[in-house]
């Protein structure tokens, strides 16, 4: 790949920098939205600190990857969110689409939309782990903006939404660890 494509890359990924995560907007997060960007390192840190504490035996390479490439698609289709009435198959259509798009100028296209697709379908250790990175990264932000802007509500909406999704040990000790500081 030449410097001139790689920048082209560069500058169409960053463009999830400015992109605010919607779900946030619609409950009323008064100001300061995290960027999809930011939503992004910050589950590389959790899965940064995860590994750190409990030796995973997952391949972080192939994790760090696909937690970066799991929202492109968001660059052309926006955040998708449940209020949007949009089925999940044609969420996944769409953000395939797109990231298809995103993706087109990459040197190894086809290693990425694999990628991809194994976090779309859980069916790895690695995909379960980011999928679960992502939603528990949400609970986190939730509990910020609960705290920053007295939004208790927002906190337990995600945290019970969460408590009913994963029965994971880890990630169940995580939330009470969070719950109890929180408290």
């Amino acid at each position: 790949m030449k410097i001139d494509e790689s920048l082209k890359v560069y500058h169409k990924v960053s463009k999830l920098k400015n992109l605010k995560r919607k779900g946030w907007e619609i409950r009323g997060v008064p100001e300061r939205l995290e960027s999809v960007a930011e939503h992004c390192f910050a589950m590389n840190t959790l899965a940064i600190l995860f590994n750190l504490e409990n030796n995973l035996n997952l391949d972080m390479k192939k994790v760090y990857e696909m937690i970066n490439i799991h929202e492109y698609g968001e660059i052309i289709v926006g955040d998708i969110t449940p209020f949007d009435n949009v089925t999940k198959e044609e969420k996944h259509d769409r953000e395939f689409q797109a990231i298809n798009k995103v993706l087109d100028t990459f040197p190894d296209k086809t290693y990425l939309i694999e990628l991809w697709n194994e976090f779309e379908k859980k069916e790895t250790n690695e995909a379960i782990f980011v999928f679960l990175l992502d939603k528990f990264q949400s609970v986190l932000q939730a509990h910020e903006y609960a705290s920053k802007y007295n939004m208790d509500d927002l906190y337990k909406e995600f945290l019970s939404w969460y408590q009913k999704l994963i029965s994971d040990p880890l990630y169940k000790n995580y939330i009470m660890e969070e719950n109890n500081e929180s408290h």
